[in-house]
This record gives C-alpha cells, sequence and structure tokens, in this order.
C-alpha cells in the first residue's frame, strides 16, 4: 500500500490524474490523459454556479435540476450534498487537489499534507 501511495503522489506532483471520477462539466481525454470540459455539461455547470450565486442554497438548486430533468452525471437525481460538493470543489476554478482525505469519506488532512496544482 506504500508504493501505491507513493506512485499516486509522484503523478499528482507530476500533474497526472490519479484515476478518480471524472467531475460533472469534464469528461476525460485520452490524448492528454486528463478531464477536459465537456460540450453537453459545461452549459449545465455554468447555469448551476449562476444559480447559486444568486440563491445561496444547494437545496433550491438541487430542486431546480431535478425538477427541470437534469440529470447527474450517472443519469440520476440530484441531492443537496452533490450540488455543494461541486460548489466547493476547487477543480472549477482551475485547480486540482489530491491528499486532501484521509481515505474517499475520510477526515480532512492537515492543509501542508494537501497537494495544489493549477
Amino acid at each position: 500500500s506504500e508504493r501505491v501511495t507513493d506512485i499516486m503522489l509522484g503523478r499528482a506532483r507530476n500533474k497526472q490524474w490519479n484515476g478518480a471520477n471524472v467531475p460533472f462539466g469534464y469528461s476525460w481525454d485520452s490524448e492528454s490523459e486528463m478531464p477536459m470540459p465537456d460540450d453537453k455539461e459545461s452549459p449545465i455547470l455554468q447555469m448551476m454556479f449562476n444559480f447559486y450565486e444568486k440563491h445561496e442554497s444547494s437545496c433550491q438548486l438541487r430542486d431546480y435540476l431535478n425538477s427541470h430533468d437534469i440529470p447527474t452525471k450517472r443519469g440520476g437525481e440530484w441531492t443537496s450534498k452533490t450540488v455543494a460538493d461541486i460548489i466547493r470543489n476547487p477543480i472549477y476554478k482551475g485547480t486540482y487537489r489530491y491528499n486532501y482525505r484521509e481515505s474517499a469519506h475520510g477526515r480532512v488532512k492537515p492543509e501542508s499534507e494537501w497537494m495544489m496544482m493549477c
């Protein structure tokens, strides 16, 4: 497990994607081996940020998306947590964050351990 961790940290240092799910608004580009803006989801993503900026409510945004039959990345319904995760994700500001949590849903690590790449 230590070797895998070292390899993944090295990939992050080299600004390489570590195999996580591609975030909403992006699709996988096999040439660059990085997520790239998705032509279909990007306008929805922009609308989501505009809506949130105006209403400041992930619950209202969730209700709007679901009532307008806008599917999630996996084709399901939106939850307020999914919406909030998108609003807070630094990738939408152009920053790739790695080594942020102990595990997928674990505690947030000390900021000194995070890897942030623009």
